[in-house]
């Protein structure tokens, strides 16, 4: 069986999870990077805005403590120091009056956390108020007014959600994290779950690289009441919600499936899915396939229909599919020769793992022609170690 991990598409899943999931670092905030880091502030101003910060906090002056973390929050730029002065002066008020109903002061202080998280290089103080914020995300969890709760729980959100991508992050990962986000999508307050949803898939693409630590966590998620909750959800609001929001929930059904042998979404593709759903689907179907499992909406005629209109990432993963199908299931032989010689030109690597299995399963022979033609495509490929490792499997040779 084949995974994307086996046909070098790691890369490519990098690139579209940047893509998909990164959408709401720049349309949730005002403030971006790119403006951030082209902003040249006055040092000296952070420099005495920072001391006078300290000596607010110093004597607990509430008023004076949040002119100044206004005042900060207007600059666009700090150098390494000033952010960890300025991170220390946060965790030092936090720590001392996290359990003061100062919320004020704790929405003063996560703007700015916010605001730093932006940055892909976060220094590890920064990364260590994850521990104080998931003790002040259960505090305002509980809160009486809900309104005053969805405010700050959305901003301590978009920090670990930016932070999760940041350099670094592993350092500061716990499963504590993974807990808080769980509680926070099955009991938490129905406006926030799109954004627990978002910081939880950027936590598992963070931590893609520790496979045994993304596995653990993924066996952990999907034996939890996640899956059953959002599927329900997924029904029951369907019409409601938009691409980037079912794209948040595929995907998260997407990094399970690498995990869970079990086809619990049943999702379908649809022609009018755009191409980012149609990829996740299918994406889900690799991955079931690859566990010896046939999605339940998975139907060999479309896959095979959508191979020509289909962009280059797509084609490749319905190659993936199929080539795990030819194993699974009887598919007509003439559609798989007529695929072949059809796609060996646009994807070969992934077009020999489908002649490979044809010619496992059922002694697949090419004419002489098309093995000619095979065999041109790949002589220019021969570099590659992985066509290297194929051409000594199949029988083009004979």
């Amino acid at each position: 069986m084949i995974n994307n991990t086996t046909l070098s598409l790691q890369k490519k899943r990098e690139l579209f999870a940047l893509n998909v999931k990164r959408i709401d670092r720049e349309t949730l905030f005002q403030n971006n990077r790119k403006k951030m880091i082209q902003s040249n502030n006055n040092e000296v101003e952070v420099d005495k805005t920072l001391h006078l910060l300290n000596g607010a906090i110093t004597i607990y002056n509430k008023k004076d403590i949040k002119n100044y973390f206004k005042q900060i929050n207007d600059f666009n730029h700090f150098n390494q120091e000033q952010e960890v002065r300025l991170v220390q002066l946060i965790e030092t008020l936090l720590k001392l009056k996290v359990e003061d109903d100062n919320s004020a002061l704790h929405n003063e202080c996560l703007n700015v956390l916010v605001k730093l998280s932006l940055f892909q290089n976060s220094s590890q103080e920064l990364f260590n108020m994850l521990t104080i914020l998931c003790k002040l995300m259960d505090k305002y969890n509980n809160h009486i007014n809900q309104a005053l709760s969805y405010q700050i729980l959305d901003k301590i959100l978009a920090f670990i959600g930016n932070i999760s991508c940041n350099n670094g992050f592993i350092s500061a990962f716990s499963a504590n994290l993974i807990d808080i986000l769980q509680y926070q999508i099955i009991y938490g307050q129905k406006r926030l779950l799109f954004q627990a949803i978002w910081a939880l898939n950027n936590i598992l693409y963070s931590i893609h690289n520790e496979s045994a630590l993304l596995n653990q966590i993924l066996v952990k998620i999907g034996q939890s009441e996640i899956p059953q909750y959002l599927i329900q959800y997924v029904k029951k609001n369907e019409n409601k919600l938009d691409k980037n929001q079912l794209i948040q929930i595929y995907w998260l059904y997407a990094e399970l499936s690498q995990a869970i042998p079990f086809d619990f979404a049943q999702l379908q593709v649809k022609e009018t899915d755009s191409q980012e759903l149609q990829l996740i689907i299918l994406f889900i179907y690799s991955n079931l396939t690859g566990q010896q499992i046939i999605p339940a909406n998975c139907n060999v005629n479309q896959l095979f229909n959508m191979f020509p209109a289909s962009n280059a990432l797509i084609q490749r993963q319905l190659l993936v599919i199929i080539a795990n199908l030819v194993l699974l299931t009887e598919i007509e032989l003439e559609a798989l020769k007529n695929l072949i010689n059809y796609a060996f030109p646009i994807c070969p690597i992934d077009t020999m793992f489908v002649l490979h299995n044809c010619q496992m399963k059922y002694n697949f022979q090419l004419s002489p022609n098309e093995k000619e033609n095979i065999l041109r495509i790949i002589d220019e490929l021969q570099q590659d170690s992985l066509i290297q490792d194929l051409v000594k499997q199949l029988k083009l040779n004979n």
